[in-house]
């Protein structure tokens, strides 16, 4: 946020510019420019004032109506309307993913595109679900002074790290190239159910596979052995 104390020492020119119609100048930097310039001694008709007021304003009006907007994208807009259509809501694919793994929150996520027919962003979603899947390997032994003794509990370890940024990275995609204020029905979790029950046999019969060791569900099945 700028300060008084930098507009101050701009001429009147230069903060005339902070008033004009076209300015691009935060409401907050006009409304000092504005006091300044009164304060230097320059006159402004009541038209002139009730004008640079005017622009404030709307200027304030537009960030609230950005601010609501971004806080738009990540609300689940469900409604009881039969005719609406069913998705797979993104919290809990966000939660499936940690559990089971990226790519069955790819599958979700890629199965909410094709529903709104947005099929080639769904074939970008699965390829990535399953590039991360093989790349995360990678990309946690890439980490300096990576151990095999971390555990994926701790929130500094590289196993969570790399799992959380491919995880929100699905999350983000989802938020931002869905269409905007979709009413929608939760679909049934029958598939997830499914592709859990399928993640937790392949996990359990591989129990040492490092693409599988990073998720939720191994630890769970080594505690209850």
């Amino acid at each position: 946020m700028v300060k008084k104390s930098t507009l101050e020492k701009l001429s009147d020119t230069e903060l005339k510019k902070y008033i004009a119609p076209e300015s691009r100048f935060t409401p907050e930097a006009v409304q000092m420019a504005l006091e300044i310039l009164k304060e230097r001694g320059n006159q402004f008709s009541d038209q002139e004032s009730a004008l640079v007021q005017k622009m404030i304003q709307d200027k304030k009006d537009a960030e609230i109506a950005k601010i609501n907007e971004d806080k738009e994208q990540w609300e689940d807009n469900i409604t009881d309307d039969p005719s609406a259509i069913k998705l797979y809501p993104i919290g809990p694919i966000v939660t499936l993913s940690i559990f089971c793994g990226i790519i069955v929150g790819a599958i979700l996520v890629s199965i909410n595109f094709i529903r709104v027919k947005k099929y080639s962003t769904a074939f970008l979603v699965l390829s990535y679900g399953i590039a991360y899947f093989f790349a995360q390997k990678y990309l946690i032994t890439s980490f300096i002074g990576y151990k095999k003794d971390y555990h994926i509990y701790s929130r500094y370890s590289p196993e969570f790290i790399v799992m959380a940024l491919g995880i929100a990275a699905l999350a983000i995609i989802s938020a931002l190239v869905m269409p905007k204020k979709l009413p929608y029905k939760p679909e049934s979790y029958i598939l997830p159910a499914i592709l859990t029950g399928v993640m937790a046999v392949i996990i359990f019969f591989n129990p040492h596979n490092e693409y599988l060791s990073y998720y939720l569900i191994p630890e769970i099945i080594q505690f209850f052995k």
